[in-house]
């Protein structure tokens, strides 16, 4: 019991940077825009949070087995709209709270993949990389809009991660 407490202990020492890193900058967001409301208008034009996804994913994933094509100026390949469908499925209140976790997944797994896989970086610089990304205009639109931009780079960086290991 004691070698857990003291390998729990190592661990929550060992995350206090990164969780002081994403505090300030959440703290950071929070007196910037105050709520994702504000967020969502001050970032760019609209005022719908996951407006790609309200607009085109969702509805196409709802519509695409019956219809057999996506809706309306969808622009994204067929694939990802079947992969839509689950989604499509949820009442759209749902499917927006499960885009989020999806969006803050591919955000977090663009941080650890090439931290983790492909760069050999000092504890500093990882936790300025953290720091770059979930402060990067790109990364803060691609949450604006509920784009799949983060999706694609963490499937390009899991690929090289990858090769990198045979």
């Amino acid at each position: 019991m004691a070698e857990h407490l003291t390998r729990l202990r190592s661990s929550l020492v060992r995350s206090a940077p990164v969780l002081g890193v994403l505090g300030a900058v959440f703290a950071y967001y929070v007196w910037t825009w105050g709520s994702v409301a504000v967020f969502v208008t001050k970032m760019d034009d609209g005022n719908v949070l996951f407006e790609d996804f309200v607009n085109y994913y969702y509805p196409t994933g709802r519509t695409i087995l019956e219809t057999g094509r996506p809706v309306a100026d969808y622009f994204y390949t067929a694939f990802f709209g079947l992969l839509m469908v689950p989604l499509g499925r949820l009442p759209i209140k749902d499917a927006v709270i499960a885009w989020g976790v999806l969006q803050a997944i591919g955000v977090a797994l663009l941080i650890v993949i090439p931290v983790r896989y492909l760069l050999r970086l000092s504890r500093a610089e990882r936790l300025l990389y953290m720091a770059l990304c979930v402060t990067s205009v790109a990364v803060l639109h691609n949450l604006k809009w509920g784009q799949v931009s983060v999706f694609t780079a963490v499937e390009v960086f899991g690929a090289f991660s990858l090769a990198s290991r045979g």
